[in-house]
This record gives C-alpha cells, structure tokens and sequence, in this order.
C-alpha cells in the first residue's frame, strides 16, 4: 500500500529517541499535521516518515497482510458513531472505503456503494447506486478518490449530512455553497487513538478475514505489483523526522 506499511526503524532525525531505532512499527497515514501526499510514498525499500506517525507492532503480526488495515480501521471507529442506524453512502475503493464497509456494516441501517468508484460490492454484498437513484443520504463516505466523484456523490447526501474524508483530502475538495449545511468531518489518527481502537480494529478485521481475503490486491504479492523486495517487512524507515 503506498501510504501504510509495516516497517523496521534503522535511523532517526534531530530529537527523536534512538530506542525506536530496530523496532517493527507500522506507519499511520492520517496521523494529526502529516499529509502522505507531501512524503515519500511507501512501495520503495527506504523512506523518511515523520516519527509521531509510526507505532510499534508486535513481531507475531508482520506477516499478516491484514495487519497494514489497522490504522484505517482504526480511524474509522473512531466515527462509529456517526454510522448508528443512518442511510451510509461509500465512495471511492481504497483503504478507507474498505473500513467504513466494515464498521457501517454493523451499525448503519443501510450501506450501498457509489457506483462510479466502489469495488466492495460482491465481497460484502453491498449494493451500488448511480445518482439517477433518487435516493438520500445520512453520511456520505468519501475516501481517497477523486473529488470529482465526491462532489458528484454529495447529490444523494440529505440535508445537514455529514461528510467523512480522510483531513487531507479537504485540501483539494472545494465544496459548492449549495451544501453549505453540511457538516464535515476529517478523518485523522494519532498514536493514542491506535493504542486505544487497535485492539477493536484487529478483531473486526479477524472476524471479516474470509470477505477480506477474496479482494484481489490482498492476494497480489509485491513482486505482482513490480516492487523488488520480496516482502513488505523489507522496508525499512531510514531516517524519522524530528517532533513537529
């Protein structure tokens, strides 16, 4: 995944504690003041990462793929909430919307797909609309796609909705006066909140293991994908950022 991986620490920058340095962690790409856009992307063998965005974890979890979910898992509970019997709309076919099918699952009244960008459908059988529907939602759920589409899909969003992004895709979203009743939410994760939900985010994903394994990236190796190493623990975080 170009913004998750799991990694082993082999240096350090300015100010930030050498005892990190040998340790396995796992980046977190919505972390509070880190764009993933602005840093080295993470299918390479070394990368910089900013070190209040990583988080032990531990050995026995490296080979397991669905371990690089957490953190988006993770972000999303935090908006569980949100989803309590609401009409969900999911856009985009990332991480994020991956998640947000997850959690909306179990709580929300109704989850369906956008049809223009989600991927999910025949793995979790979630219905997909177009916006000649004519239906409304509660949330509208748009992960890393295009804003084009996010735009599009806040058609079918009900007055007062609320929208959920990851924070930096807000940047390039510029949303029409026209919704100007809707409330935006930024989808973040700091290290206290993976502490707390990242036991909650292991287990939804281990009970949701079957669906997840069917997803074709999840079954590709990085050889398939043109990446060199032969694993992602091959990579390796070769200098932390200092603290902001």
């Amino acid at each position: 995944m170009g913004t998750t991986a799991t990694a082993r620490v082999i240096d350090v920058g300015v100010g930030v504690d050498r005892r990190v340095v040998g340790q396995r962690v796992i980046t977190i790409p919505t972390c509070p003041g880190h764009t993933p856009i602005d840093r080295d992307g993470l299918l390479a063998e070394e990368a910089i990462y900013p070190s209040h965005c990583i988080y032990p974890i531990p050995q026995d979890t490296l080979e397991d793929p669905l371990t690089l979910l957490i953190p988006s898992v993770a972000a999303i509970l935090r908006l569980e909430h949100l989803f309590d019997m609401k009409r969900v709309l999911i856009v985009g076919c990332d991480s994020y919307a991956l998640a947000a099918t997850l959690v909306a699952r179990r709580v929300s009244s109704e989850v369906v797909g956008y049809s223009r960008s989600y991927c999910y459908s025949r793995e979790f059988g979630v219905q997909k609309v177009s916006l000649k529907a004519g239906q409304l939602f509660d949330v509208v759920v748009a992960s890393g796609c295009s804003p084009y589409d996010t735009l599009a899909a806040l058609s079918l969003a009900r007055d007062r909705a609320v929208l959920i992004t990851p924070y930096y895709a807000l940047a390039t979203l510029s949303i029409p006066r026209v919704f100007e009743e809707l409330r935006v939410m930024g989808v973040s994760l700091s290290t206290e909140h993976l502490a707390t939900l990242g036991h909650e985010a292991r287990s939804l994903l281990a009970r949701e293991r079957r669906s997840i394994e069917k997803l074709v990236p999840m079954r590709k190796g990085l050889g398939e994908v043109g990446f060199t190493s032969p694993k992602p623990e091959a990579l390796v975080l070769k200098a932390i950022l200092g603290s902001r």
